[in-house]
């Protein structure tokens, strides 16, 4: 009688198969995570260095038009791509691999013949379980389980060091009522202008910050790259938490160039809502509920004018302008319609280079001084933008640095233009202030300084100059204040009178009276301004009519 053994098999082969590449799959899905994460983490500190986390937040759900494309291309080049890369190789692999292996504990390899009996001679196929498989397979799961939770708590800690990650997240969970309790409403305060009203030229500088300076002057540097600008703050008002020059603190909420822009000339944070049927990428007014510096002098009379050499939508900034002071705008596409670059003008920078914005700016504000009102002209550089900044034909090679030459430029080009504002009729009725937006996000430049100072303050401050001023300051130097008090200070350069010296969250630094910063701490100040605010987020981000 023959017989044929039938070799042990697993019970359901094609299940264990798929059981088995899902953790497969699972695995590379999760190990590709944190790699995309990691170098993530590495390109954004390369390219921004440390920032706060409402930074990126802030630029994630605004439009990007005509801005930092090259940024975009560098991370879907050197991050997205080779990650996906890699993860479909690894699925490939593993959805190959696993159609190759064979399931089963034996694999019979021949028939024999003997004594007229036929058999089936089985081995140990080569990736059948053995003994204590399974207790292996579930310890190597949970080992590389506990790899990668280890690897993304890396991550976060490294993450939370560079971009304050849990303290943004610790702000979201406790609201307060900070700015409803300290904010000054500048339609309930009287705001007294001059008889003669005074014309403004406010001249944002890309990154513009006092670390650039000599340390004998208050930056951070053996030598000092902006001696200009640094003549220009000892020539006229420039206020300083120190006998030097070292600038004002940059505002929470005002660490990019539109948050910068907000805090300056409304004397508030830009800070994002956590209901996210407000969120800005799908906004049509910016900031409603808010008064600024462009409608008070709408509304007392003023031309205003606002000039960029790059894409005026990024980062919402047309409509910041337009919706606060109704200002008419140039911007590096105006400078295409009206013929002066070339339609495919191209430098591979954000637009147009700070020598023709400069120039164009001249030609406005000539256009403007002839009108019959007092002009407000406001322009922002940007040369200066990380990484390394631009280097134009007006460039040196003083520096072993580029951006050491680049802010070298910088300054003597801002020089250079006020000279020539000093030379025109205008300028004897007119305030210049010279500011920088926000600090620097150049992942290089500043790297081998400290982030806080000996007093627990951020140790890198930005710049301010108030040039041709109709008041001397009460004390300019060792004050303790934000680029939020630039808003009510600008309009006390131009001799207007303001009731209790306080718009919004800003004081004026003219007078005498004590700054948030100076009442609270910056530390405090901080830590409150950036926690939830049901007031900022209803009244003044968006003016909710049910609140």
């Amino acid at each position: 009688m023959k017989t044929t053994k039938t070799p042990k098999t697993n019970k359901k082969p094609a299940e264990k198969r798929k059981h088995n590449t899902a953790w497969a799959v699972f695995f590379i899905i999760l190990f590709t995570l944190c790699l995309f994460l990691h170098i993530s983490l590495n390109w954004a500190l390369e390219h921004f260095g440390a920032i706060y986390l409402d930074n990126i937040l802030f630029t994630l759900s605004m439009p990007l038009d005509g801005g930092g494309s090259d940024f975009i291309s560098d991370f879907i080049q050197n991050v997205a791509l080779p990650v996906l890369f890699v993860l479909a190789a690894a699925l490939c692999f593993t959805v190959v691999s696993q159609r190759w292996l064979k399931n089963g504990r034996m694999v019979c390899k021949m028939q024999i013949t003997f004594g007229g009996k036929s058999r089936e001679i089985c081995v140990p196929s080569p990736n059948a379980p053995k003994k204590g498989h399974k207790a292996r397979t579930v310890v190597m799961r949970m080992v590389l389980c506990g790899g990668a939770a280890a690897w993304l708590w890396m991550l976060v800690l490294r993450a939370d060091d560079n971009f304050n990650v849990f303290r943004y997240l610790d702000a979201q969970m406790h609201p307060s009522t900070f700015i409803e309790e300290q904010y000054v409403d500048p339609n309930s305060v009287t705001l007294k202008f001059p008889e003669k009203k005074r014309n403004l030229i406010y001249i944002f500088m890309e990154s513009g910050e006092t670390s650039a300076q000599d340390v004998a002057n208050g930056g951070l540097f053996q030598q000092n790259y902006i001696p200009e600008m640094t003549q220009l703050a000892k020539d006229n008002v420039s206020f300083s938490h120190t006998e030097q020059l070292d600038g004002a603190l940059a505002a929470p909420g005002g660490t990019w160039t539109t948050g910068g822009m907000v805090c300056e000339l409304s004397g508030l944070p830009l800070k994002l809502p956590p209901n996210e049927n407000n969120q800005m990428s799908h906004f049509n007014e910016f900031l409603p509920g808010v008064t600024n510096l462009g409608d008070i002098l709408e509304a007392n009379g003023y031309a205003n004018y606002w000039l960029i050499g790059s894409s005026a939508p990024f980062g919402g900034c047309d409509k910041y302008m337009t919706q606060h002071g109704n200002h008419s705008i140039f911007d590096f596409q105006t400078a295409k319609d009206e013929g002066k670059v070339p339609t495919d003008y191209d430098i591979g920078w954000w637009g147009l280079e700070d020598m023709k914005t400069y120039e164009y700016a001249k030609e406005k504000i000539t256009e403007l001084a002839a009108g019959d009102k007092p002009f407000n002209f406001c322009m922002m550089t940007i040369d200066t933008h990380h990484i390394g900044g631009y280097v134009c034909p007006l460039c040196r090679n003083d520096f072993a640095d580029q951006y050491a030459n680049v802010w070298a430029c910088a300054s003597r080009q801002v020089n250079d233009f006020i000279n020539w504002c000093k030379e025109q009729p205008f300028y004897e009725d007119t305030v210049i202030v010279v500011a920088g937006d926000h600090c620097s996000m150049d992942p290089n430049f500043y790297k081998d300084f400290p982030k806080i100072d000996e007093n627990g303050n951020p140790s890198r401050k930005v710049y301010n100059a108030f040039i041709n001023a109709s008041i001397e300051p009460a004390q300019q130097k060792n004050r303790q204040f934000t680029t939020m008090d630039f808003f009510p200070s600008t309009l006390a350069a131009m001799g207007v009178e303001i009731e209790g010296d306080r718009l919004a969250l800003g004081t004026n630094l003219f007078s005498d009276r004590k700054t948030l910063t100076e009442e609270f701490g910056w530390s405090n100040l901080y830590t409150e301004i950036n926690k939830v605010s049901r007031f900022y987020s209803n009244h003044l981000f968006a003016v909710d009519d049910a609140a």
